[in-house]
């Protein structure tokens, strides 16, 4: 038992680094367990994997020839955004509609973007200050598999979430930057 212990620790240094630092792939792609998440973001790692299975934030990455899914940055602030909302009272079904628009769009778009007046680029950087001490490893990205039949929403809110998304962003685009 001790000797799979003692793997276990040496397969853990390997992948993620014991100083703090991210480690990131060519692309600059940063991965992060479930538990580093859940510590950073204060989001109980029960509820991430409950998350997970009700795909509302599913983890998009994987380790270089490994099967275990690990959280991107993008994932990050998805999960931050989905506690913050529902912190301020929104309803599961509006949850699902924002990050269905936002898994739409990447990264640098989304940190232009406010939902339901939080700053998703506020948001953005508290999770990348909360995650710099955290474990990160090289990953790669990974095809996020196709939701199951069951709908959260109906495509009509989708859409008009999408639109209402689409409006907002160019709306912010063009605003002056003291309106900002």
């Amino acid at each position: 038992m001790t000797s799979k212990i003692m793997n276990r620790q040496a397969l853990q240094g390997e992948l993620f680094s014991d100083s703090g630092n991210a480690v990131a792939d060519s692309n600059g792609i940063r991965a992060y367990r479930a538990i580093t998440i859940s510590n950073a973001l204060g989001v109980p790692l029960h509820q991430l994997e409950k998350w997970d299975r009700q795909r509302i934030v599913v983890p998009s990455l994987r380790l270089p020839q490994s099967t275990r899914r690990l959280y991107s940055m993008k994932d990050a602030l998805l999960v931050a955004t989905v506690q913050k909302l529902l912190d301020k009272g929104s309803s599961w079904q509006d949850v699902a509609v924002i990050v269905s628009a936002m898994n739409a769009y990447p990264l640098s778009v989304l940190k232009n973007v406010v939902v339901h007046r939080i700053s998703l680029d506020d948001l953005y950087r508290r999770c990348q200050e909360k995650l710099a001490q955290g474990d990160s490893a090289t990953a790669r990205e990974q095809p996020v598999p196709a939701a199951t039949n069951e709908r959260v929403i109906d495509e009509f809110t989708v859409r008009r979430l999408q639109k209402e998304l689409e409006i907002r962003m160019v709306e912010r685009a063009h605003a002056p930057d003291n309106q900002l």
